[in-house]
């Protein structure tokens, strides 16, 4: 299915479907494929709704993964990353986030930073509306999450921590002791000297498997995740496997083409033919015979005695 030109941007000034492609990171064409129209309308709606230039190609980032094509990059400035989290922010809660992830307050911020930042923000949120939450911040041996990623001797988001815990024996939570932060950091320090995944686990006496469950073991692990979270990287992995595929496939086909020309030049096909037709009709019966019999049973022509002789390849 395809889309002409005039009908998608039917209504459209020059210049705004000029503007519009190009957020997309589309050129000018006659017609576009139904995943292509889709994106341009997306774009539409975030323009229509008052999202900035720079807005529109951040929100349309997804939808261009999906959709196995080249991904906008750029820079927001901080008015309008804010403005996508929903509501004003404080300088406060905006130092709290970029503290989470490690990031100074500037005037732009690459696409990357803002996944970051928003990510960041989701968190904040989703700890502040956990009633738990809230109950249990006055016990003086209590450690949010947040505050047991920064006692990593490790750089690490907040995904790559969740995999962590794991390791030792510990597992998502609102508030953890002093004492499995001990073991948290101890975790981190074994990462860091370069110890494997299976030789931490080991360690810590947790039964670490990594063999038919590592495909539930991926999805149970981002299952916890804020959905934009989950989102990027069951987006990565789709990415991934059709990269995957395409190179399987190119491989195949050349070493098929490759093995299939060695076998040829060298004679080994065609006596590998030879030797399957005398194992099924016997050394007395030519692959010639067979066709004339064949075609005498099903009472269709040969042509002419000057032409019945069958190419040799």
């Amino acid at each position: 299915m395809s889309e002409r030109y005039e009908q998608l941007f039917e209504g459209k000034s020059t210049e705004s479907a000029d503007k519009i492609l190009s957020l997309c990171g589309f050129e000018g064409k006659e017609e576009y494929f139904e995943h292509e129209s889709e994106i341009v309308r997306e774009c539409f709606r975030y323009l229509e709704s008052g999202k900035s230039d720079a807005q529109c190609a951040y929100l349309l980032r997804s939808s261009q993964q999906k959709a196995e094509l080249s991904v906008n990059q750029g820079n927001l400035t901080a008015p309008e990353l804010h403005q996508l989290v929903g509501r004003t922010l404080s300088e406060d809660e905006v130092s709290q986030i970029l503290a989470l992830v490690e990031l100074e307050p500037k005037e732009e911020y690459t696409f990357t930073e803002a996944d970051s930042f928003l990510e960041s923000h989701h968190l904040i949120e989703s700890e502040s509306d956990n009633p738990s939450t809230a109950s249990n911040s006055t016990a003086s041996d209590s450690i949010s999450l947040l505050e047991l990623k920064q006692l990593a001797s490790l750089k690490l988001s907040i995904s790559q921590l969740l995999q962590i815990l794991p390791l030792c024996g510990l597992k998502e939570q609102d508030f953890y002791t002093q004492k499995q932060a001990e073991i948290f950091v101890s975790c981190c320090d074994l990462l860091e000297m370069g110890k494997s995944k299976a030789e931490i686990a080991q360690h810590f006496g947790v039964a670490h498997h990594a063999g038919d469950n590592y495909i539930k073991q991926v999805f149970d692990s981002i299952a916890h995740l804020s959905e934009l979270q989950q989102q990027k990287i069951l987006e990565i992995i789709a990415n991934k496997i059709v990269h995957q595929r395409t190179q399987v496939e190119k491989t195949f086909d050349h070493l098929t083409y490759t093995g299939l020309t060695q076998a040829f030049g060298s004679g080994e096909l065609q006596t590998l033919i030879d030797r399957k037709i005398e194992q099924n009709l016997g050394n007395e019966i030519s692959l010639q015979a067979l066709v004339e019999t064949w075609t005498e049973q099903q009472s269709v022509l040969l042509p002419p005695e000057s032409n019945n002789i069958l190419p040799s390849s």
